[in-house]
């Protein structure tokens, strides 16, 4: 469908918006004990969008990522991935047009079980330690037609540790189950425990 000339631009009638999204990761190696090397993991994520359709809800930081759990179909363990993740936070902690997070991981090989538990279809693979620190920020527009306006504040910031197991189900389905703890260092209300799916990133 196209829109007249007159109408373009116009908030509510004009609903085109443009922006653009990236994220970088790195993985480093590190020697030390255990049964794998240790890692140096980190991660970046941008976002901005412009346009009479960027609303101010265009992004959001907050929350701890995770992968979708398939094997029941009910969203179990907080759902899916996270683009712009900053733990000890709710999902929708901030909003805006322009937005960043990055977290750094230093994960720990901790065990290597390779141990069923008795005649049960659960087999228990590996278990590593991370400890990690994030941090993230969201804002725009400074201002609207409406008067509402959504300028640049602190950035969030959070630490905290997680300890993550790989385990085999019903003898085929490979799933990580991580458990960690996060404390929010701006505008926090304590420490979260949260259980999750898959590696963060």
């Amino acid at each position: 469908m196209s829109l007249p000339d007159t109408l373009a631009g116009v908030i509510g009638a004009d609903r085109s918006v443009d922006d653009v999204i990236g994220r970088t990761r790195a993985y480093v190696p590190v020697a030390g004990p255990g049964y794998a090397s240790h890692v140096l993991a980190l991660q970046g994520s941008f976002g901005v969008a412009r346009g009479p359709n960027a609303a101010a809800g265009h992004f959001e930081v907050g929350g701890a990522s995770g992968t979708s759990e398939s094997v029941s179909g009910l969203d179990l363990f907080g759902g899916g991935p996270i683009f712009l993740s900053v733990r000890g936070y709710d999902t929708f902690s901030r909003f805006g047009r322009y937005a960043w997070a990055a977290s750094v991981e230093y994960r720990i090989p901790l065990a290597l079980v390779n141990r069923g538990v008795g005649a049960w279809p659960l087999h228990f693979d590996r278990v590593f330690v991370s400890v990690f620190a994030d941090a993230g920020n969201v804002w725009g527009p400074d201002s609207s037609p409406s008067g509402f306006e959504n300028p640049a504040r602190r950035a969030l910031a959070s630490v905290g540790a997680e300890v993550t197991a790989q385990v085999l189900i019903l003898y085929k389905v490979t799933m990580r189950f991580r458990v960690g703890v996060a404390i929010p260092l701006v505008e926090g209300d304590g420490a979260r425990v949260y259980l999750r799916l898959g590696v963060p990133f």
